[in-house]
């Protein structure tokens, strides 16, 4: 059940991430670099709409799913996702620097959109469309990640 709950929170916030398409990195920065020199570890995330109780559910989910997760991208395209609730392992692609999209082509593919990234925090954002426990949602969801490295 618990590992049904993460993939499920998973695929809502890969749909967050298609909303935005702005990115801001340091200047001189590569985001790819920014991406596989770090391990990235959840601190926590927002939500674009605190009246859709749809959305807040999902997002205290995804909030509990994330609590304690640490991404790790490699450069050779695998990454692994350590978490109180699973350890993942797959494979992850960047698209124009804006978009990392993991396990692609399989039902855990997810987008994430990236709002910003530094050497110290990525904030990624997921669109969330749908519905949770028959609570219909539509919004935004931001991860926030800071540097282990840091």
């Amino acid at each position: 059940m618990k590992n049904k709950t993460f993939y499920f929170l998973a695929v809502i916030l890969a749909g967050i991430l298609g909303f935005y398409s702005c990115e801001k990195t340091e200047e001189g920065s590569n985001v790819r670099d920014l991406i596989v020199n770090n391990t990235w570890v959840y601190d926590t995330l927002e939500i674009s709409d605190l009246t859709n109780t749809g959305l807040v559910l999902a997002a205290t989910f995804t909030h509990l799913a994330y609590a304690g997760s640490e991404y790790d991208f490699k450069d050779d395209g695998t990454y692994t996702l350590t978490s109180d609730l699973a350890n993942i392992d797959g494979t992850w692609e960047l698209v124009e620097d804006k978009t990392i999209i993991t396990d692609k082509g399989t039902e855990n593919e997810e987008e994430l959109q990236i709002i910003e990234i530094n050497s110290t925090e990525a904030k990624l954002s997921i669109h969330v469309e749908g519905s949770f426990f028959g609570t219909p949602i539509s919004g935004d969801v931001v991860l926030i990640f800071k540097s282990k490295q840091t």
